[in-house]
């Protein structure tokens, strides 16, 4: 069995907040996943192979920033969520 696949994004952004401690991003743009499945079976004579292969395409809507703490410390973030092809998928990340 193996199975590999691609998930590519590419938005743009607007920035909605710039001062000099934070920065605030709204987007949007499309989302393309890309994967491909073979399987075996070998179980002494029952032998079976079968493949699978698809592609979808999402909107994206996302948001993304950071504000600084002080002079060492910040905090980033980002969010987004798309749907589609796909019935509703979405990522959050944050970083101290």
């Amino acid at each position: 069995m193996y199975e590999e696949g691609w998930l590519i994004t590419a938005s743009g952004t607007y920035a909605v907040i710039d001062t000099d401690r934070t920065r605030l991003e709204l987007g949007a743009g499309v989302r393309y996943y890309e994967e491909e499945l073979d399987l075996e079976l070998d179980a002494g004579p029952a032998k079976e192979s079968a493949d699978a292969s698809w592609d979808l395409w999402d909107g994206v809507a996302l948001m993304r920033g950071f504000t600084d703490l002080n002079d060492k410390w910040y905090i980033s973030y980002y969010a987004d969520a798309s749907t589609g092809g796909t019935d509703l998928t979405y990522q959050l990340a944050g970083a101290l």
